[in-house]
This record gives C-alpha cells, sequence and structure tokens, in this order.
C-alpha cells in the first residue's frame, strides 16, 4: 500500500508540474492579446478566490489578527516580485529558457534556510547551491553583446518564488496554508491593478482571451491542489525529484508550440541546475 501511495504522489507531481508548465504557456499566449498587468491582476484575483472558496470547505479562518505578521509580509513580497517579474519574462523571452531558471527555486530555498533559519550549513548544500547559481548566470549570459534583461527578470522571479516558499516556515504553525495563499495571491492581484494603470488601462476581453484566462486559473488550481495531495500521500523525499520534470516540458512546449530554438546556453544552464538539484536530493537522503 506504501509503494501504490508513493507511485500516486509521483504521478501527482509530475502531473502538477505539467499543469504549472501550461500556466505558464498561457501567460505567453495571454501576453499576446492584452497588457502583462491585466495579465498579472486576471493571475491573482483568479487564484485568490480559488484559495478563498478552499478556506471556507475548510473552515479555516480568513480574517484574524493572526494574519499580523512579518512573515505573511514577506510572502506577499515574494508573491509580488514572483508574479510580477515571472509574467514579465514569460511575456518577452522564452519559455523554455524561464522554466530553467525557475527550477533554481529548491536550491536557492536551501540557501535561503541555511542564513535565515539558521539551518545546517554543509560543503554538500553549499556546492550544490553554487553550481545552481553557475547554470543561471549561463542561461542568463551577463555580456554587453548577449545580456537580456527578460532572464535576468527570470532569476527573480525565482527568488520571489523562493520567499514565497520560506514565509510558511516563519509564520506561527496555527496560521492555515490556504490564508496566507489568499492573501499572497491578493497582493499578486493588486500589483497587477498598479502594472495596469502604469501601462495605461486594459482591454476589452474576447473569446479567445478569456478561454486562456480561464485555463491559466483552473490549470493553477489544478496544479496547487495536486501538490498538496501528493504531500499527503508520501514523503517529501520521494517525490522531489520529480519536480525538475518541468524543465523537461518547459523546453518541449517551448519547442513545439511557440517554435522556440534552445540554444547550448540553455541546455549547458539547465543541466547544471537540475544536475545540482538532484544531487542536493541524494546528499540529503545519504
Amino acid at each position: 500500500m506504501a509503494h501504490s501511495a508513493t507511485l500516486k504522489a509521483i504521478i501527482l507531481m509530475i502531473a502538477s508540474m505539467f499543469a504549472f508548465t501550461l500556466v505558464d504557456s498561457m501567460v505567453k499566449l495571454l501576453s499576446q492579446h492584452m497588457p502583462l498587468g491585466q495579465v498579472l491582476s486576471i493571475f491573482g484575483f483568479g487564484t485568490a478566490i480559488c484559495f478563498a472558496i478552499l478556506a471556507i470547505r475548510q473552515r479555516q479562518m480568513i480574517f484574524s489578527p493572526l494574519y499580523l505578521h512579518s512573515g505573511l509580509a514577506i510572502r506577499c513580497f515574494g508573491e509580488i516580485l514572483g508574479g510580477s517579474c515571472l509574467v514579465i519574462a514569460l511575456g518577452n523571452t522564452s519559455l523554455s529558457a524561464v522554466t530553467a531558471l525557475i527550477q533554481f527555486v529548491p536550491l536557492l530555498l536551501t540557501a535561503m534556510a541555511m542564513i535565515v533559519l539558521g539551518e545546517r550549513r554543509s560543503m554538500s548544500r553549499i556546492l550544490a547551491v553554487l553550481t545552481g547559481f553557475a547554470g543561471t548566470v549561463i542561461i542568463i549570459r551577463p555580456t554587453a553583446e548577449a545580456f537580456d534583461f527578460y532572464l535576468l527578470a527570470g532569476f527573480f522571479a525565482a527568488v520571489g518564488l523562493a520567499l514565497r516558499d520560506l514565509s510558511v516556515r516563519l509564520v506561527p504553525p496555527e496560521i492555515p496554508i490556504a490564508g496566507l495563499s489568499l492573501y499572497g495571491a491578493l497582493s499578486v492581484g493588486c500589483a497587477g491593478l498598479v502594472m495596469l494603470w502604469i501601462q495605461g488601462g486594459g482591454i476589452i476581453i474576447n473569446g479567445v482571451s478569456a478561454l486562456y484566462a480561464v485555463v491559466m486559473v483552473l490549470l493553477a488550481a489544478a496544479g496547487l491542489w495536486g501538490i498538496a495531495a501528493c504531500l499527503r500521500l508520501a514523503d517529501i523525499s520521494a517525490t522531489s525529484p520529480f519536480r525538475y520534470s518541468r524543465i523537461i516540458f518547459g523546453i518541449a512546449i517551448g519547442v513545439l508550440v511557440f517554435s522556440e530554438q534552445i540554444d547550448s546556453a540553455v541546455i549547458a544552464g539547465s543541466a547544471l541546475i537540475l544536475g545540482a538539484g538532484l544531487y542536493s536530493w541524494y546528499s540529503e537522503n545519504r
């Protein structure tokens, strides 16, 4: 029975990574039809509705003085930074490269945990983080000839998402995750409104754009549900390596759907990030 549960958890993890890659694809498609601020606000407020429904169904508190905590402020900042930079990157550069950069999040989270939470510092952890960072540098290519600002935005998106995940460890356990996610999503939606105001306003959504928007929100909710269900079925150590299937999905969709050209820098950088992540996982389990 334990083997069956682990297998189901692995399938859910892979399916969730595929759903998140499709969400990124919807963001990229929507960015071709509407301002990025409008895409971000739809994503933020749409997922906030999903989290509100989840919190109400689980009878979790939404309004409470417990939410007045510095950990929630860090989460909202991480959500705003991650969501804004991710939308900017996806709207202006290749899906495959951005997906590879996002896979640096687990290693960034390891570094933040060592610095902020005082978790164990080991040579294997430090080596994995530095190797993953080298992979991001290769993808971004910070040279005068090949520098791409939007790939740098993808890196800061990874930083924001890592801060979002770190915030879970900073808040008291009595604060429900659904409530944290709700306020984080609302902050993303508000950031989208500010970006939309700077861009000069949005557009009326037509049939195709509305379909993309609905699919984006539903897939995001499905992916988050899949992750939660996965963590209930099996240990994190058994499923964590399958998070990196997102790189494969991102590159495949980038090539097949968006006709992207995968250059040697993206391949080399992705390999370093993937190898560092798997090495870190193996080292921790050992």
